[in-house]
């Protein structure tokens, strides 16, 4: 497998997971079956989930000076990352406080911290240092640091000939000049819905969608959707849609990230687009099926075993 740089800007939190038999309505209290502090945050799920599928990735982003920060340092360099790029921010880190259900299913509440602290001049720092980005071919994104920074980097992404793969999570109104910047979008039901301002209650509906964020300019769109697989569609008008494996859901927690992460990986290789998406449907069916954020995440080697292994 051919290795290319992929840079990941984005946010690094602490996953403090709660698992219940049921979700909480508005006033209501339930008792935790147990509970669990996870790695995780978008970016540094994404790009572990790219290197673990056998890319060569470096990340920016930004923790605490508090004792979570160092714990979240010290499981990105056991995972096999350089933290150089990592800022250390006067306070707390960025967090989740997820609940998963006895289905599977998550509600997440998150707290940015540190992650909102990252500035552009910490990129400009971090892309001083020509030598960390010599061969970078592949931008990955998504919507936990601020706006600003991410435009500022779409932009020099743009500048430099790197693609860009963006992932606009939690949903958010991106313009069409934005759009029109970006190579691959990557982005699930509610997104879609912020983007294009529609409501998605049918494949007709999803397909009309994505090839309307295409028209703008977008040269990939990807839209996730859970059990039901995803949808892909390009600028050449080709539209793909691939089903979800089954396999018994433990915890959704950091599927969608996977899937973007292997994908990105499976982009920088010679692998045609369908293969793409299935390598990086089988590496998010993996995820669902165990508990935890970065922790879930397969090895190239395990999507790869599981795809010899699985009828599809």
């Amino acid at each position: 497998m051919s290795l290319i740089s992929i840079l990941v800007a984005g946010s690094i939190n602490m996953d403090i997971v709660s698992y219940v038999y049921k979700h909480a309505v508005p006033g209501e209290t339930v008792q935790a079956l147990r509970t669990e502090h996870h790695a995780g945050g978008k970016g540094a799920n994404q790009a572990m989930a790219a290197m673990r599928s056998g890319a060569s990735v470096t990340m920016i982003g930004a923790v605490g000076n508090d004792a979570t920060g160092k714990s979240l340092l010290q499981e990105l360099q056991q995972g096999g990352f350089s933290t150089g790029h990592i800022c250390e921010k006067v306070g707390l880190s960025g967090m989740a406080f997820i609940t998963v259900d006895k289905a599977g299913e998550n509600q997440i509440v998150l707290s940015s911290g540190a992650n909102a602290e990252l500035t552009i001049q910490d990129l400009e720092m971090a892309f001083s240092d020509t030598a960390a980005f010599h061969g970078v071919r592949m931008l990955l994104l998504q919507n936990e640091i601020p706006w600003e920074l991410n435009a500022y980097l779409i932009q020099t992404a743009r500048r430099l000939g790197i693609n860009t793969v963006f992932n606009p999570a939690p949903a958010l109104n991106i313009t069409p000049e934005m759009l029109r910047q970006l190579n691959t979008l990557i982005l699930n039901e509610t997104e879609i819905a912020a983007i294009t301002n529609r409501q998605i209650d049918s494949y007709v509906q999803a397909e009309e969608a994505v090839k309307e964020i295409a028209a703008l300019g977008v040269n990939e769109v990807i839209l996730t959707m859970g059990g039901e697989g995803s949808l892909y569609y390009n600028g050449e008008g080709r539209l793909i849609r691939t089903k979800a494996f089954s396999v018994p859901t433990v915890d959704t927690t950091a599927a969608g990230d996977t899937f973007i992460g292997a994908f990105a990986a499976a982009s920088c290789t010679d692998m045609e687009v369908e293969e793409r998406l299935r390598f990086a449907t089988a590496a998010a069916a993996l995820t669902v099926s165990r508990q935890g954020a970065q922790i879930s995440i397969p090895l190239r080697s395990e999507t790869v075993d599981f795809l010899s292994s699985t009828a599809f």
